[in-house]
């Protein structure tokens, strides 16, 4: 399990439309252990607390990649 796998899951799913479709059909909200099941489902293995990780770490390096954060963020 790691943040690493979290991460390429969450690259997996931008381009994989099914994976798309996976998440789409669950509706609104999604809980973390779906997103894991998916995940696992896939060949990703990763916890729910490493997919939070990976999320936070994701929308850090964009933000600063698009220069829509104006503030300091804590990880």
């Amino acid at each position: 399990m790691s943040i690493q796998a979290a991460s390429q899951f969450i690259q997996a799913v931008r381009q994989d439309e099914n994976l798309k479709n996976q998440i789409r059909i669950l509706g609104y909200p999604v809980s973390g252990e779906e997103l894991v099941q998916i995940g696992r489902d896939a060949g990703f293995d990763y916890t729910e607390a490493e997919l939070q990780t990976a999320f936070k770490h994701d929308w850090v390096m964009r933000s600063l990649r698009y220069g829509f954060m104006e503030t300091e963020v804590k990880l």
